[in-house]
């Protein structure tokens, strides 16, 4: 799915139970779906990677503004962030 990455914001906190979590929220844009009716202009989203991620080190890298293609697995319940790669900075 093509979108456009916006900014890069890097997580990194402790959560009640102690637990550190690290991570990269890619903040994006991208069209409606064409199911979609009586919408305007662009959806918001948020894309979470956590620093155990292969992708990590790679989405890090970016540079903002920047066009993206995502690419999920999906196995009927669940979908997992498979890829992403720029396609135009």
């Amino acid at each position: 799915m093509r979108m456009n990455l916006i900014g890069l914001e890097g997580v990194d906190y402790t959560k009640s139970d102690g637990q550190r979590v690290v991570g990269i929220k890619a903040h994006v844009t991208h069209g409606f779906a064409k199911s979609k009716q009586n919408v305007k202009g662009l959806a918001t989203d948020n894309i979470w990677i956590s620093s155990s991620s292969e992708l990590f080190e790679k989405a890090k890298s970016f540079p903002c503004p920047a066009e993206i293609n995502v690419e999920y697995e999906i196995d009927g319940r669940f979908s997992r962030l498979s890829d992403i790669n720029i396609i135009k900075s």
